[in-house]
């Protein structure tokens, strides 16, 4: 096995650690409370693959705004990629813009266990979730990106 996927396989045996931890906006404390975005930057975090500092952030701040800070901050970590040209793995990080509830810009996030299998943290917690039938990601616009690829 290489470095990566050793390091892929680390990143979700860590994120399935983080199950059930309560959904607590703007919070990253395992087992008492996370956000989605805070849960990622945590995740890869100890793992090692990349360090990320969570701003503060309003939890309506997606339905308020044109300016993709999500997207800015998962691309200074990862580069993106068309899952026609190759499907998702394991430890992918996926994205997600609601326009159905009015959200302006990509306010979600999860890490792929097995495509289209993804662990995330939504209320009420850390959970794994299908993105075929999780209502967070049905007809919604995704984004898929590659954090091994910025390395």
């Amino acid at each position: 096995m290489t470095k990566e996927d050793l390091q892929r396989a680390a990143v979700v045996t860590e994120a399935l650690s983080w199950l059930q931890t309560p959904f607590a906006h703007d919070q990253c404390v395992k087992g008492v409370g996370a956000d989605c975005a805070t849960f990622i930057a945590a995740v890869y975090g100890k793992v090692g693959v990349f360090r990320a500092d969570v701003p503060h952030f309003q939890p309506d701040w997606f339905l308020h705004t044109t300016k993709e800070s999500y997207v800015e901050g998962i691309e200074q970590h990862a580069v993106e990629f068309d899952p026609d040209e190759r499907p998702p793995v394991q430890a992918d990080i996926v994205i997600v813009r609601d326009v159905a509830i009015g959200a302006q810009v990509y306010s979600h996030g999860a890490i792929v266990l097995d495509w289209p299998n993804v662990v995330q943290c939504f209320p009420p917690c850390v959970m794994r979730a299908n993105t075929r039938y999780f209502p967070a990601f049905q007809n919604k616009q995704l984004r898929l990106f590659n954090p091994w690829e910025k390395q």
